[in-house]
């Protein structure tokens, strides 16, 4: 009979004590399955999915464990396990090894999957906290690994909390973790940033509007990370304090270096504040709504290793966003539709010269109202901040002068847009 030991942990980061456990497996069975948590089960903050993965990487390749390549495993199957109507519900171990077995079960040969746990997880208030921790010693067998080595993860995060020194830092970190792994955490700065618990999680959050394929668009970003992996969330921003003087640099910055956002304006809307927002414990969002130029990238695209997709605003409306996003959306939606009445704001969606009919399309676009030709045309020509370009666009009936803006500032008007009150929605 073919054994398998399944072998889930945080790995945050894999340490020379689960390699231990890994040694001791070793002789008992044919394939060992590393299975890392995308969260953890009792709600400690990990480092990303991705970082860990290379990390198991190395670790596998590691001179102890290169022999055995062929047995040991790295099986990332929690994402496919997160169901999409249920938010925030745990992947629970039991329904791991259920997922797994149906894997072997259609490759209909003798099989037998056994459940190995690291000294940690073998302690007995530890282990009854796992969800049907009974079921699974009835249906699973469980390998119960001895503690050579009193090695933790939470050394090696604490190494690298208390130590600023490169060097001083790998000297300390190789008597926790293998030196490829030391240099990866030291490469990537993991841990370092580590928020403590008793400080909120603070981020800046911009809902950026964009005219996208003729619609009125905001952009959105895929999670790699809990909580809400594989969800559209807004783009989130962290400070940082060695560059950015002020949060609005923080947002700008941010746009521009992860997802290649030029904001031409930004405006901050509320700050929102409380510990149920995130399940990560209290979390601070100061929220902001930028405006870009008509953007012409593919619906979804990718920038520096992030999904991104300009979702169009009556879909994030209805759409199940992560946290409290859509809420976000909504309210700065808001914001924005009640300032397009008095200003000029929405010309600034718009490419560098445009028409008159370009104009009135994108101010109904974002009001969702159809407004007067002559009495919208002639309040903006009034106003004096659209400068003929001397350039006409082939229409189908005849040329249209194109129009560009001479300030950089958006224009308030004295009254209300006339018409506006008065129209009907867009169908």
């Amino acid at each position: 009979m073919y054994k398998i030991g399944v072998f889930g942990a945080s790995f945050n980061p894999p340490t020379l004590g689960h390699q231990d456990v890994i040694a001791q497996a070793l002789p008992v069975f044919d394939e060992i399955l590393l299975v890392p948590s995308l969260s953890h089960p009792f709600g400690k903050t990990l480092a990303p999915i991705s970082h860990r993965l290379k990390m198991l990487n190395l670790f596998i390749q590691d001179a102890v464990l290169k022999n055995n390549q062929h047995k040991v495993k790295i099986l990332n199957i929690e994402e496919t396990l997160l169901n999409p109507d249920a938010k925030e519900k745990p992947i629970y171990t039991f329904d791991v090894l259920e997922k797994i077995e149906s894997l072997y079960q259609s490759k209909k040969k003798p099989f037998q999957i056994s459940f190995i746990l690291g000294p940690d997880n073998s302690k007995k208030e530890i282990w009854q906290k796992f969800y049907r921790y009974k079921e699974i010693e009835k249906k699973w067998p469980l390998f119960i690994a001895k503690e050579n080595f009193p090695i933790h993860s939470t050394m090696v995060r604490d190494s690298v909390k208390n130590c600023s020194n490169k060097n001083a830092l790998k000297i300390e970190l190789i008597k926790w973790v293998s030196e490829p792994i030391a240099n990866y955490i030291i490469d990537h700065q993991l841990y370092q940033n580590a928020i403590p618990k008793t400080e909120p999680l603070l981020t800046v959050d911009t809902v950026v509007f964009a005219i996208h394929e003729e619609k009125l668009c905001v952009l959105v970003v895929k999670r790699q990370e809990p909580p809400f992996v594989g969800k559209w969330a807004l783009p989130a921003s962290k400070v940082d304090i060695s560059i950015d003087e002020n949060l609005e640099q923080t947002a700008k910055r941010c746009l521009k270096q992860r997802f290649g956002v030029d904001i031409r304006y930004l405006e901050q809307v509320q700050t929102l504040g409380n510990n149920h927002r995130d399940t990560r414990g209290w979390s601070v969002a100061v929220v902001y709504y930028g405006i870009v130029q008509a953007h012409h990238s593919p619906s979804t695209f990718f920038c520096e290793n992030h999904e991104l997709t300009w979702l169009p605003v009556d879909e994030a409306l209805n759409n199940i966003l992560a946290f409290d996003h859509q809420l976000i959306v909504e309210s700065c939606l808001s914001r924005f539709q009640n300032k397009s009445l008095y200003t000029s704001l929405p010309i600034f969606l718009l490419s560098d010269e445009f028409t008159l009919t370009d104009l009135q399309r994108t101010y109904e676009m974002v009001l969702g109202f159809k407004m007067e030709k002559k009495s919208f045309r002639r309040r903006l020509l009034d106003a004096g901040f659209l400068q003929e370009t001397g350039h006409w666009r082939r229409a189908s009936h005849r040329p249209a002068l194109l129009y560009r803006l001479s300030q950089h500032q958006p224009y308030f008007f004295q009254r209300i847009i006339e018409g506006v009150r008065d129209s009907k929605n867009i169908e």
